[in-house]
């Protein structure tokens, strides 16, 4: 084989090569998204909103306890 169809061959592998590395990173992103990316933002969902839940409760039972303690101390100004 002459130099120049050495490499071209050399050429036409190292091109090959590159695409199908690129195609397998590319599936390798997708598979990686679909089984591990996604699902982790569903889970950090669904825990975001559970704890806007807890925080809401939180809140109102606060809310709850500032409307007693100031009926009581109303009720005891009140008295004396």
């Amino acid at each position: 084989m002459n130099e120049d169809v050495i490499d071209d061959l050399k050429q036409f592998i190292t091109s090959s090569l590159s695409q199908q590395t690129a195609q397998l990173k590319q599936a390798i992103k997708f598979e990686l998204k679909q089984e591990v990316i996604d699902p982790l933002r569903q889970e950090m969902r669904e825990g975001f909103k559970a704890v806007k839940l807890q925080i809401t409760d939180l809140s109102e039972s606060v809310a709850q306890a500032l409307d007693a303690s100031n009926t009581s101390t109303d009720e005891q100004l009140t008295n004396h």
